[in-house]
C-alpha cells in the first residue's frame, strides 16, 4: 500500500528525475523536434543548443529548480497552506481510500533538500 511517502518519492522520480532527464537526452539529440511546426519552439531549441557544456549546466540547473518550484506550490495548494482565488473548501487527496494531503509539500522538500 503506497503512503505519504511512496507517493512523493514516486512524484519525484517521474517529475523531477525522468522529465529532467527526458529534456538533457532529446533537447541535444538534432532529430528530435525538427518536424515540430512550432517554430517558437524551434528557437528556444537553437538557443539552448548553442550554448557550451557549463551552459547548459546551469540551464539545466534552473530547469530543475522551475520544476522543484512548481511541485512545490502545488504541494502547498493540496496540504492547504496555499489557498487559490476563489477556493473555499480544502483539498483533500485521497490514495487508497486513505487521505495523504497535509504534509506533501514538506516531505517533497525534503526529499529535494536530501538529494
Amino acid at each position: 500500500m503506497m503512503n505519504q511517502e511512496d507517493f512523493i518519492s514516486a512524484i519525484y522520480r517521474k517529475i523531477v528525475n525522468d522529465n529532467l532527464r527526458m529534456y538533457q537526452n532529446e533537447i541535444f539529440t538534432p532529430e528530435a523536434f525538427q518536424d515540430s511546426p512550432d517554430i517558437n519552439w524551434q528557437k528556444k531549441l537553437s538557443l539552448i543548443r548553442s550554448f557550451d557544456k557549463d551552459q547548459r549546466e546551469v540551464f539545466f540547473q534552473i530547469l530543475r529548480h522551475v520544476i522543484v518550484d512548481t511541485l512545490s506550490g502545488v504541494f502547498a495548494i493540496l496540504d492547504g497552506v496555499t489557498m487559490l482565488r476563489g477556493q473555499e473548501g480544502d483539498f483533500q487527496l485521497f490514495l487508497e481510500g486513505k487521505e495523504i494531503s497535509g504534509d506533501l509539500q514538506d516531505l517533497f522538500l525534503e526529499m529535494e533538500e536530501n538529494i
